[in-house]
């Protein structure tokens, strides 16, 4: 069935695509990876053992066609085609339709659309396609938007309004309807907005909803508050509860404060699970940011795509505690060495004696073609230290040409023995877009 309406979709698009008003365009993407691994522990060199090259080609289409007023997208579509170890896939397919009155989209094969969730989650339709996924958007005289979608056998409703200032909404999730016994039937409602006390205002949220069974119903509620008494100090306060909705019916609460300011920020949070028969204990967790700049905000100071980025020292410090017992402690700390050259980040994790990591990692823009990588990585559990050394390498081709990446890596585990193990690793890849 699948493959069928996949069939179909793709005939509709070449369809679509014949028509004068499309835009169609092409692009693509061509991987080149070398690999060769090594075992230091029985003498293995560069000439033992068997190199492996990996070639991964991409080809991207995208089409669209605009309506008469030039301001509206009709309908668009994206896919793409694979060759990954000669297999031909098609990957990442979407096609949306948008007319006056609706709008509906099909996606699948890693493809994503977007997130679509009552509060606290309670029918959540998640925006991966998987294999199949179809979706549609109905607005209903300027009052309300209804949306439909559909995954596997798996169908949710929702309704999304606004009254008198305040978001409502409803949502109904059918699962597993072919399976008589299994069957779920879930209904959810919804508010959310924000409420004026004295001279305050508390933005609420709040959701009730019923799991319908033929013996028994589950139920399930959430409340989550927030308020600012001042412009650098926020309070946050959730309850959620829900009775056999999940495989244990549970409350659960949380309480946080954060404090910001320019130079840091401050975050305490205590939450309580309430399991019947179960382990009561609160969690525990403390949370502090010092930066010298405010270049990057407090939740990307240690990024992996940004912590570089960075003009000025920045730490950050993580506590977890399980009830009065100490859980894990995360320390981090990022700082440029030399001025748009040379940056490192350092993490350390400590989960007991027995227990406890140290990571470095460092970037260096040697010149304006080339940047390296290094790191080293050591990790201590009960039952062995592993000491990892890496060094990466990044080289841009021409002056805008694709970038080849290449380097190596040790990796050395010691047991309780104090037997060694030694591996290794020598890569290097290239990707040509077009």
């Amino acid at each position: 069935m699948r493959k069928k309406a996949l069939v179909i979709t793709l005939a509709l698009v070449l369809a679509f695509a014949s028509s004068a008003m499309a835009a169609v365009s092409f692009s693509g993407k061509f991987n080149l990876d070398f690999a060769k691994d090594f075992d230091f522990t029985d003498n293995d060199n560069l000439f033992d053992g068997t190199y492996t090259l990996t070639p991964k080609l991409t080809f991207s289409i995208s089409a669209s066609s605009k309506g008469e007023s030039e301001d509206r997208v009709d309908w668009e579509f994206s896919s793409g085609v694979k060759l990954d170890n000669d297999n031909w896939t098609l990957s990442k397919y979407k096609l949306g339709l948008y007319d006056q009155y609706f709008k509906a989209w099909v996606w699948g094969a890693g493809a994503e659309l977007s997130d679509k969730a009552t509060q606290f989650g309670w029918i959540s339709a998640s925006k991966a396609g998987g294999d199949l996924r179809s979706r549609v958007e109905v607005p209903v005289a300027d009052v309300a938007t209804v949306t439909a979608d559909f995954e596997g056998t798996t169908m949710r409703l929702f309704v999304d309004g606004a009254v008198e200032g305040y978001n409502v909404g409803a949502a109904y999730e059918l699962a597993k309807w072919e399976d008589e016994a299994n069957r779920t039937n879930r209904v959810v409602v919804q508010a959310d907005g924000s409420i004026p006390a004295g001279d305050l205002d508390i933005a609420l949220k709040a959701a009730v909803g019923i799991d319908v069974k033929k013996e028994d119903s589950g139920f399930a509620f959430g409340v989550d508050a927030t308020v600012n008494p001042t412009d650098a100090l926020s309070l946050n306060v959730v309850v959620k509860n829900n009775d056999k909705w999940a495989a244990k019916g549970q409350t659960d609460v949380t309480a946080a404060a954060t404090y910001t300011e320019a130079a840091f920020q401050l975050k305490g949070e205590v939450s309580q699970s309430f399991v019947k028969d179960g382990d009561n204990k609160p969690g525990i967790t403390l949370t502090g940011f010092y930066r010298m700049s405010d270049t990057l905000n407090y939740g990307d100071l240690f990024n992996k795509d940004k912590w570089y980025t960075n003009d000025a020292p920045a730490f950050g410090v993580k506590a977890e505690l399980s009830g009065a017992n100490f859980s894990k402690l995360t320390i981090d700390a990022t700082a440029p060495v030399v001025a748009d050259v040379a940056s490192v980040k350092a993490n350390a994790i400590y989960g007991g004696k027995s227990s406890y990591s140290a990571d470095v990692l460092g970037r260096i823009v040697a010149t304006s073609k080339l940047t390296l990588s290094p790191q080293v990585k050591f990790t201590k559990t009960a039952a062995d230290d592993t000491l990892e050394l890496k060094l990466g390498a990044s080289y841009r081709i021409g002056d805008t040409g694709p970038s080849v990446t290449f380097g190596a890596e040790t990796k050395t585990v010691t047991d309780a023995a104090d037997a060694k193990t030694k591996t290794g690793k020598i890569f290097a890849g290239v990707e040509v877009a077009f």
